[in-house]
């Protein structure tokens, strides 16, 4: 048995023992139930958040209160790894701010409490011990919605009315797709309906918890099918109408076997779920091709430039920090770099690249990354371009590991011994410098201070009549 459900168990059990109700309900029960490694698991009792801490305190558990508010506490003893939230039962009232329900009524009944979730894969219930009251064998599922079905029939279904449920909080939308993508299931019809109804409520929740739910999405396996329910749905269209607006944008058919928009789709899913971050770099990478379109034949210069320009009203959109739009910034902008080298690459161009992304030379694996799926995602049999990557990112690896100069710090000499030889510590010393780098660059064997400081007092005296 799983240790997290273990834990649990054992929580149930000293709860069962003081006569209360406990369940573990919602996405464990699901995971159980396709064999997958639950990563949360939760547990619903009829006991209060008063009563759950005083029966677990007295048993050797530390109790945190996480959202009393809302019935639920953190439990965790010293030999348990993360905590289990336990959260009585309740029904919930309307959700003014579409986030939380204005009230919350605590409830003596499962099913209660099993109805207000979103969809029916996540209102399920495992019992462990027979209940006087409630008679259920140990390892029942309790399955009012038939979640169990839908699951065999790879459906995600809203439990109830799916109206109902996406006006009570539009991020559910969101989480529909990102389900869809982890599980690999459908969307039941009339939840997919309810979604294209509703889409415009995604604007009505807070940036940060939109762009959560959508990095979560980003972090499944297959997320091509969670961001093709979000354009069949309207939410990219609301979320990120940037990337909608590439639906219908044909490509060179020598280069390319999809739209804009699903090229994509498919060059995100090329990229590890574990590089989210990248995966969103991706997802914006061409915006700018609608910019620029239509250009017949189809063709998109300096569409990078264009997307640049868009890329400030995404990140507001989103509340990105700081670090992650210096990152984005750098993939959207560099992404069509390694396309002009072909296979004409050297070692000076490598060094004369790295040179030009400065301190951000440090991402030029990912974007390398980026460039192999951007190649996957094209659809088309581009084995010669694939090549060329592959050779180029061993070279980059051949060229950072030899420690070549290619930056100023790099040098041998620095601003230091400059002033020794009488260089003044104004723009004149930044022009000797970077000369000096320009002529490192394009021959490493230059870099000494035995060959660079003659050199200096040579573009010293010269400073005055030749242009550095």
């Amino acid at each position: 048995m799983n240790i997290k459900i273990g834990e649990a168990k054992v929580i149930c059990k000293i709860l069962h023992a003081n006569r209360k109700q406990a369940y573990i309900v919602g996405g464990a029960v699901r995971d159980l139930l396709m064999r997958a490694e639950p990563h949360d698991v939760d547990i619903a009792t009829d006991a209060r958040p008063e009563d759950v801490t005083m029966i677990l305190e007295a048993n050797g558990y530390k109790i945190v209160p996480v959202g009393e508010k809302f019935g639920t506490v953190a439990v965790k003893d010293c030999l348990m790894k993360d905590f289990v939230e336990v959260t009585t039962f309740r029904s919930e009232g309307r959700y003014s701010d579409k986030r939380h329900p204005d009230h919350v009524r605590y409830e003596r009944d499962l099913m209660k409490d099993l109805e207000r979730r979103d969809f029916t894969i996540n209102a399920m219930a495992l019992a462990f011990q027979v209940d006087r009251k409630n008679p259920m064998q140990q390892g029942q599922i309790i399955d009012p919605f038939n979640g169990r079905q839908d699951m065999e029939n790879k459906l995600i279904r809203a439990v109830g009315d799916a109206e109902k449920r996406f006006q009570e909080d539009p991020l559910r939308m969101l989480r529909m797709c990102r389900f869809a993508s982890k599980l690999g299931f459908a969307i039941e019809p009339d939840t997919l309906e309810a979604a294209k109804k509703f889409n415009h409520l995604i604007k009505e929740i807070p940036a940060e918890r939109v762009k959560d739910e959508l990095f979560k999405l980003l972090g499944c396996f297959n997320t091509y099918i969670g961001l093709n329910i979000m354009q069949k749905s309207g939410l990219m269209q609301q979320i990120l109408p940037e990337v909608f607006a590439l639906r219908d944008i044909p490509q060179p058919q020598k280069h390319h076997k999809y739209t804009a928009m699903y090229h994509t789709f498919e060059t995100v899913n090329a990229i590890s779920e574990k590089d989210v971050l990248l995966r969103f770099a991706a997802l914006v990478h061409d915006i700018g091709k609608d910019e620029v379109a239509p250009n017949p034949p189809p063709y998109f210069p300096a569409h990078e430039h264009k997307a640049l320009k868009m890329l400030p009203a995404i990140y507001e959109r989103l509340k990105l920090s700081n670090d992650e739009e210096q990152y984005v910034t750098f993939i959207v902008a560099n992404h069509m770099d390694l396309f002009l080298f072909h296979h004409n690459f050297t070692a000076k161009g490598i060094r004369r690249l790295l040179n030009k992304y400065g301190e951000n030379c440090k991402w030029i694996q990912d974007l390398i990354t980026h460039v192999e799926a951007d190649i996957i995602g094209s659809g088309v049999d581009r084995a010669e371009n694939a090549n060329d990557v592959a050779a180029f990112r061993a070279m980059v690896k051949e060229v950072m590991d030899s420690k070549e100069a290619f930056s100023l710090r790099q040098l041998a000499v620095n601003g230091k011994d400059l002033i020794e030889i009488g260089v003044p510590a104004d723009v004149t010393m930044s022009k000797i410098l970077n000369q000096l780098l320009v002529e490192v660059i394009d021959n490493p064997e230059l870099n000494t201070k035995e060959i660079l400081i003659p050199r200096a007092k040579q573009l010293k005296l010269l400073e005055t009549s030749v242009p550095i």
